[in-house]
């Protein structure tokens, strides 16, 4: 069973945008490497987010499903709305086209 597709910026079911990107490295600590390939898929509101340019509004709704969904992670939400800050900036960097739709066949 194949699992069903997420929101890469809030994690949010069955996502209906797909932003074409090029691959870039998200997090390097020593050797360890954690890279983005490809294009990002978007939920709505995530979408309207970007396309509004509304980074910070992006970032914080990110962090808040995130502790909704980890609620023991509530302790470091700062901490943690910051590094996804700094992975969607990356993101915006990487982004090579605009969103496209998903195709409700593809989203299954």
């Amino acid at each position: 069973m194949s699992e069903q597709a997420k929101c890469d910026f809030c994690s949010e079911l069955d996502p209906r945008w797909s932003y074409p990107a090029t691959d870039f490295v998200a997090l390097q600590i020593g050797a360890i490497l954690s890279t983005s390939e490809g294009s990002w898929a978007a939920c709505d509101t995530c979408r309207d987010l970007i396309e509004n340019g509304d980074r910070n509004g992006l970032a914080d709704r990110s962090a808040a499903l995130w502790v909704v969904a980890n609620p023991d992670s509530a302790e470091v939400m700062e901490c943690l709305r910051r590094e996804l800050r700094r992975i969607h900036d990356l993101f915006f960097t990487h982004r090579t086209g605009k969103a496209q739709p998903i195709p409700a066949e593809v989203r299954g």
